[in-house]
């Protein structure tokens, strides 16, 4: 079994930088709607498997031949720290 320590998020699903300790006894996330919750979730997810498991499916497809995409592509950086 894995524990996590600690994390350090940058750049995923809105959370721009955050670092959380999990050294307590015991750890919640409570914050409103929109906040970021499941992006710390997800980002735990990331980092211990590399998939955002809730994001993925069949979704509309995109194609790049017909709409190329101007933009940088993401960064983002998740650190674990576990026992």
């Amino acid at each position: 079994m894995i524990k996590l320590e600690s994390i350090h998020i940058e750049e995923v699903r809105g959370i721009r930088k955050l670092d959380l300790d999990f050294q307590k006894e015991k750890f919640a996330i409570c914050c409103p709607n929109g906040s970021g919750k499941s992006g710390v979730i997800d980002a735990i997810e990331f980092g211990l498997t590399g998939q955002m498991g809730r994001l993925t499916g069949r979704g509309t497809p995109f194609n790049f031949a017909q709409k190329p995409c101007r933009r940088a592509p993401p960064k983002l950086l998740i650190l674990l720290t576990a026992k």
